[in-house]
C-alpha cells in the first residue's frame, strides 16, 4: 500500500481567526491532494528561556520526521523571534528540506507568500467613508519591520 506524503503546517498561534482560517484551507486542498496534514505548534510561546518553555519547542524538532515532504510557516503567528528564530533554524539543517512562508517574504531561500489583505481593507475603509461619514481615518498597521505593515 501506498504510503500517504505529509505536509508539516508550523504555527505559532493557531486558535487565532486568521490562522485557524489558513489552516483549515490548507487541510482541506492536502485532502483534495491525498497528502496528510501534521500541524506543529505549542502552548506557549514567549521570549522566556524557562525550561518549560524549551520543552514545548522540542514539538518543533518532530519536523525532521522523513514522512514529511514539506512545510508551511506562517510566520507572523510566531510573535516571539527567539521562538521564530529556533524554529527557522531547525528547519535549515534539514538538507533538501521543502518549505513556504506565509504572510512574509522568502526567508533563508524559501519562497514566501502574502495573503492579499488590500481588497478586504479598501472596502472596510470604503464603508467607513461611504456609510459613517469618516474622513480622518488613522491606521496603525503593525511594526515597521514586517512588509504587510506597509500595504
Amino acid at each position: 500500500m501506498k504510503q500517504r506524503k505529509t505536509i508539516a503546517v508550523l504555527v505559532g498561534t493557531p486558535d487565532g481567526f486568521f490562522h485557524s482560517k489558513c489552516l483549515s484551507g490548507i487541510i482541506r486542498q492536502a485532502k483534495k491532494l491525498d497528502y496528510n496534514v501534521a500541524v506543529f505548534s505549542a502552548f506557549t510561546l514567549s521570549d522566556d528561556r524557562s525550561k518549560h518553555q524549551i520543552g514545548e519547542e522540542n514539538i518543533f524538532n518532530l519536523i525532521k520526521s522523513e514522512c514529511i515532504v514539506g512545510t508551511v510557516f506562517v510566520d507572523y503567528s510566531f510573535w516571539a523571534d527567539t521562538v521564530r528564530q529556533k524554529v527557522l533554524d531547525m528547519v535549515c539543517e534539514i538538507p533538501g528540506f521543502n518549505m513556504i512562508i506565509l504572510d512574509n517574504e522568502g526567508k533563508r531561500g524559501f519562497e514566501g507568500v502574502f495573503a492579499n489583505d488590500r481588497v478586504g481593507f479598501s472596502q472596510v475603509v470604503d464603508h467607513l467613508i461611504e456609510e459613517h461619514g469618516f474622513k480622518d481615518i488613522i491606521c496603525l498597521t503593525g511594526s515597521d519591520e514586517y512588509p504587510i505593515a506597509h500595504v
